[in-house]
């Protein structure tokens, strides 16, 4: 069972401000959808279908390939996400060294965030 929730626009009042401010550092708007992208993220908290829509429409693009960009990038969220999100480490070869207790370096970095 899915719950609907009622959609609010994200580029309304100072978001839209905000958005205005991005596209004017950007030579065109397909330019600015990583940025555009991030402003709904942090507006929203994830990136769902109809945000990516409204993306698209914002900067006239196809939902298509807003979805692709959203999908490639590991940064973008197509879930909801909780407060505090632990990012792994998938670097095969880190791994191979953690496995056989050689990764000092590695641990000190996750220290860090």
């Amino acid at each position: 069972m899915t719950v609907q929730e009622d959609y609010q626009p994200v580029f309304m009042g100072k978001v839209l401000e905000e958005l205005q401010t991005v596209l004017q550092r950007y030579p065109n708007k397909q330019a600015a959808l990583l940025p555009t992208l991030w402003l709904a993220q942090r507006e929203h908290g994830w990136i769902s279908d109809r945000i990516m829509a409204e993306v698209a429409d914002v900067l006239g693009l196809t939902p298509a390939y807003v979805k692709g960009v959203v999908t490639f990038y590991t940064m973008y969220h197509q879930h909801p996400v909780g407060k505090k999100l632990r990012a792994g480490v998938h670097d095969v070869a880190v791994q191979h060294l953690r496995r056989r207790g050689r990764a000092e370096g590695t641990a000190r970095t996750e220290r860090r965030r």
